[in-house]
């Protein structure tokens, strides 16, 4: 019982961290993207990819 316990607590702080490096890269592009665009531009790319990676994670 125990065991099991130990594999999913990994397999969600393994998620965890997958969501916390997309969001850090997401992030990171929409400071770089800023730099060449409008912010509304930067605003929408930045959501629509955080969306889609979110939606990817938790669809697997």
């Amino acid at each position: 019982m125990q065991e099991q316990t130990k594999k999913e607590m990994k397999a969600k702080g393994s998620k965890a961290l997958l969501i916390n490096v997309i969001f850090f890269f997401v992030l990171f592009l929409g400071i770089i993207l800023y730099a060449y665009t409008s912010l509304t531009t930067t605003v929408i790319v930045i959501s629509v990819i955080f969306i889609a990676s979110l939606l990817y994670i938790y669809s697997s």
